[in-house]
């Protein structure tokens, strides 16, 4: 399971930390350099200055992702059982 990233020891520090966007990443979590990058752009505060929906499409991040589940979807696909459990 994760962990929250604004959590802290009670509620009510747990509810500041959220508004003022004070997030960590836990360090019992590897996160990749492109992962933290694209988080962090995302949970900007300001709203004029998070990534349009098409800066988040074409992040490292998301387009790595997205080739890795195409290769591990083709993989599954072509696999010589995957016909007969499709079926």
């Amino acid at each position: 399971m994760g962990y929250p990233p604004f959590e802290s020891s009670d509620q009510r520090m747990t509810l500041k930390k959220i508004k003022e966007n004070e997030f960590y990443f836990p360090s019992q979590i590897t996160l990749s350099f492109q992962a933290k990058d694209f988080i962090s752009r995302i949970l900007v505060t300001d709203p004029n200055k998070r990534p349009s929906i098409y800066d988040i499409l074409d992040h490292p991040f998301i387009i790595n992702t997205q080739h890795a589940l195409k290769i591990v979807t083709d993989n599954i696909l072509n696999s010589p059982n995957s016909q007969d459990s499709i079926k």
